[in-house]
């Protein structure tokens, strides 16, 4: 094993969460200068993943209104840019594994603070896991 530059500020971090239905609670805060970051949810639930620059701005947000939606917000794999950063989201009906697995890949180094949140779109227990640092292949969109 061999000491990587600026190890302290790489995430990885993972908690499990107990949430009612319409519960949203913040999971992490990935800080301003975080490279290459992968969010994920697993969860038997329907459960599902959000992500906002600062506290107010959806990047990651399904919302019943669409004026208030996020840059993404899809029940499939989609990608979007923001501020330099490549996002993916898995998409509300989960990964393969079904509703309640899901992830968020940020491809590029964070301009600033960005939250995740798991809302419940039903009650359950979650998984969560945040890890940065990561080679360019493992957060970058599908192709």
């Amino acid at each position: 094993w061999q000491e990587q530059p600026d190890c302290e500020s790489l995430l990885n971090e993972s908690s499990e969460y107990t949430l009612e239905t319409s519960d949203t609670i913040v999971v992490a805060t990935i800080p301003e200068g975080t490279e290459n970051a992968l969010i994920t949810l697993s969860s038997e639930s329907d459960l599902d993943l959000q992500l906002f620059a600062g506290a107010d701005t959806p990047l990651v947000y399904w919302a019943w209104v669409e004026e208030e939606v996020g840059l993404l917000s899809g029940s499939g794999e989609e990608s979007a840019e923001y501020e330099g950063l490549t996002i993916t989201y898995s998409g509300y009906a989960g990964s393969d594994a079904g509703p309640g697995n899901e992830f968020i890949k940020i491809s590029g180094v964070t301009s600033e603070p960005l939250e995740a949140r798991v809302f419940g779109y039903a009650s359950g227990e979650a998984q969560v896991s945040v890890v940065s640092g990561l080679p360019d292949d493992q957060v970058s969109p599908a192709p």
